[in-house]
Parts: structure tokens; C-alpha cells; sequence
């Protein structure tokens, strides 16, 4: 097994990099500020692999979030147990008042209480985050602190979040588990804590890892398999994995001629024209897109989406494992401000 990385070190927007100070001291740089929360089970189960006791981990006592008006709050004392967790985190919080709860609508409000995936998605990812909590009477001066949060982390503006995503991650960290309001941090950079120990135990499991190393082109082999170019050589495989940032997947894409086209038949059949755009959400998976008015999706949809846009308009095959969905070029999601670039990671 090989691993593709573009960057010259592990970690996407998790790296760390030396850098030398001004006092002629090298110290190791990180790319912002990262939370492990308890509920976060895959994460911790992948950092097991090299520190079953989670040593390298650390609980915080507490995250105050200290508003530029004076107000302060904490999450030291908030229940654990849902719902205690969100109405004692609410009950402690300076920024809510009782007639701010008073005021809310109770039936709007219920989307943040019966979360179900993909159905809450059916339901909201066409209205915006800024919407629903308008409907929801939800206090202006409690918005930030308990729900811009999420928007940030995606990188958008609460009016072009989609509501779903939001009052999905109201529920994963509020509703959704036992483990409280509060996280650990590692105890070294990022590369001593959580790469440099994971490298190791990957090669330790022989896989080859090639850093610094962009992939340019991935496309299906004559004898089968896969082949995978970059600027240093071109390898056969007997399968890929793309986990690469949508940016990075996009161009990668674009440049692999070959890549979703069912080799020796055409890149689609059995679908009539190509289908209109469509961004997740929209309830197309896979297969044919449906025929008529509803085969569009909504611009409300490829608006509120976080994720990239792709054409449905590929069929399967009539045999066969089913062909990549292709890039297209006119799904674009409203713009939001630039996320720090992503190394584009491609494992095969």
C-alpha cells in the first residue's frame, strides 16, 4: 500500500511545520486551534492505534468564551446528561434571559430536538441557519455564542449555512451523547502528539509513504486495476482511495481523462442528456437521476450546501461497479470567505 501525500509532512489543516524565531530558537508551528471532544469516537479509536490510553491527550477544566460586551460564559458546570446538558448550559448563560425563553416558538424550535440523518437534511438544507433561528424567536444576543459557532467552522456565514448542518451539530454536541460540553487538547505540537507517531505505525504495517508527493493523474489500467502518475512515477494499483479536500479532488479529476468512464464503453448510458447540476442534499445518490421537472435540484440547495457539487447526470454502467460521479463545472456554491488550504491527500 502507498500513500500519496502533496504536502512534505501528515496532517492537512492538522500539520505542523519547525520554524526558526527571532531569537534564533526553533519552535513548531501549528494551523489554529483544534478541540477533541469526547463524543468524537472514530477520532479517538484512530488515535488507539498508537496511544491506547490517550496520554497524549488532555482535559481542559474549562472554555470560557469571553464576549467583547462584558459577558462571560463558562461550561465547567454544565450537566453532562441530555437535555440537562443544553437547558442548564441556556439557565447559566448571562446572554439568555427567561423572556428570551418565553418569547421562543416551542414548534419551530423542534427540528434542534428530533435530529435524523438523512431526513433532517430532506427537511432544512434548504433554509438557511440565520433563517431558522429567526423563526425559532431565538435571542439575537445568544446566537453567536450557541450556534455561530458552527457556521465558523465551516467557514460561512450563519445566512448561507445550511440549517441542517447546523442543528446537526447542535445535536451531536448538545443532545446527541453523555460526554459533556467539555474537551481535551494534545500535550505537544500536532507532529509529535498525533503524525509522527501514526507514520510510524503505518509504516510499521508496510505502507509506503510518499510525502511531498502530488498526485497529477488517476485512471483505470489496460490489465486492470489502477494507475497513479505523479511528477516522480507512474504505478499501477489494484484499487484507489480519493480523500483529497473538494478543491484538490475537483482538479484531480479534471486532469484524469479516463476517470469515472467504464472502460470500453462511453462515460454515460441509459440516461438520455445529462442532468442539471445538483449539490448533496438534494436527495440524488446514485444511479439515474429522476426524469422531468423534479431531475433539477433546487438553487436553494446548491446554495445552503457546505459540500462540493457534482453532476448526477453519469449513469451505472449496465454491468459493473458504478462509474464516478464526473465534476461539474456549473454548480457553484454562493461564495463564502477562503478556508486555509487543505493538502490534497490521495491513498492508494
Amino acid at each position: 500500500m502507498t500513500l500519496y501525500e502533496r504536502e512534505a509532512a501528515l496532517g492537512g489543516r492538522l500539520a505542523g511545520w519547525p520554524v526558526r524565531l527571532a531569537d534564533g530558537s526553533t519552535a513548531t508551528m501549528s494551523r489554529g486551534f483544534h478541540a477533541f471532544f469526547p463524543q468524537y469516537y472514530n477520532l479517538r479509536g484512530l488515535l488507539r492505534r498508537t496511544d491506547p490510553g490517550l496520554r497524549r491527550l488532555h482535559r481542559l477544566p474549562d472554555y470560557p468564551l469571553q464576549h467583547r460586551s462584558g459577558t462571560r460564559d463558562s461550561f465547567a458546570r454544565v450537566p453532562r446528561t441530555p437535555p440537562w446538558s443544553a437547558l442548564g448550559f441556556m439557565a447559566q448563560s448571562p446572554t439568555f434571559t427567561w423572556r428570551d425563553l418565553v418569547e421562543m416558538r416551542p414548534r419551530a424550535a423542534l427540528p434542534l430536538l428530533d435530529v435524523r440523518v438523512p431526513g433532517i437534511y430532506r427537511r432544512l438544507d434548504r433554509v438557511s441557519a440565520w433563517d431558522l433561528l429567526s423563526r425559532i424567536r431565538f435571542p439575537r444576543a445568544a446566537r453567536h455564542l450557541a450556534f455561530e459557532v458552527f457556521s465558523r467552522s465551516f467557514f460561512a456565514d450563519p445566512r448561507e449555512l445550511s440549517a441542517a448542518e447546523m442543528v446537526l451539530m447542535f445535536h451531536i454536541y448538545f443532545l446527541g451523547s453523555s460526554e459533556g460540553l467539555l474537551f481535551d487538547v494534545p500535550g505537544e505540537p500536532f507532529p509529535e502528539a498525533l503524525w509522527n507517531p501514526l507514520a510510524a505505525y503505518l509504516e510499521g504495517h508496510g505502507v509506503r509513504l510518499r510525502t511531498g508527493t502530488p498526485v497529477a493523474r488517476v485512471e483505470p489500467a489496460a490489465n486492470g486495476g489502477v494507475r497513479v502518475t505523479t511528477d516522480r512515477e507512474d504505478r499501477r494499483h489494484d484499487a484507489v482511495v480519493l480523500a483529497l479536500d473538494p478543491g484538490g479532488l475537483r482538479r484531480l479529476v479534471a486532469a484524469s481523462d479516463a476517470l469515472g468512464t467504464p472502460p470500453g464503453g462511453p462515460a454515460s448510458t441509459g440516461c438520455g442528456p445529462r442532468r442539471p447540476s445538483w449539490c448533496p442534499g438534494s436527495g440524488w445518490r446514485d444511479g439515474c437521476p429522476p426524469t422531468g421537472p423534479a431531475s433539477s435540484a433546487p438553487a436553494a440547495s446548491a446554495r445552503w450546501t457546505t459540500s462540493a457539487c457534482w453532476n448526477a447526470g453519469r449513469a451505472r454502467p449496465p454491468a459493473g461497479p458504478p462509474a464516478p460521479a464526473a465534476r461539474s463545472s456549473n454548480c457553484t456554491p454562493t461564495p463564502s470567505p477562503p478556508a486555509p488550504t487543505a493538502p490534497s491527500n490521495s491513498a492508494a
